[in-house]
């Protein structure tokens, strides 16, 4: 599975956030989150909903800051390796996304073996 944002069209006040690199620069933000990695442990104590189950590191991205999608090849492989979930529906959600959640491909075509890595790239 690679990065997902879930959104409910049945009650669009739920949003789900599985398994992506989080970079927090603002304090404005009011999500939940599940799973996700962050580079630092800075996630403001005022946000309603604070994050579950996250992992503080940094991925170490080929070249952060890039416009492709390779650019964002994480290099520190121990951190994200095999650490994603597989998303679920939201709750009360009988529609879920067109495509569905079962994805067994990332961005790039690899395919996903084992648990999915954190992110939109699988490193096999």
């Amino acid at each position: 599975i690679t990065s997902q944002i879930g959104l409910s069209f049945n009650n669009p006040k739920k949003i789900r956030i599985t398994s992506n690199k989080m970079y927090v620069t603002s304090n404005k933000i009011n999500i939940v989150n599940l799973n996700n990695l962050f580079i630092e442990n800075n996630w403001p104590k005022e946000v309603l909903i604070q994050p579950t189950n996250s992992i503080i590191g940094d991925p170490l991205f080929q070249n952060l800051g890039g416009k492709n999608i390779v650019d964002y090849y994480p290099n520190n492989i121990d951190l994200i390796k095999d650490k994603g979930v597989r998303i679920k529906n939201i709750i009360n959600d009988s529609i879920g996304i067109r495509i569905g959640l079962e994805i067994d491909r990332d961005i790039l075509g690899n395919k996903i073996v084992n648990l999915p890595d954190m992110g939109a790239i699988e490193i096999n």
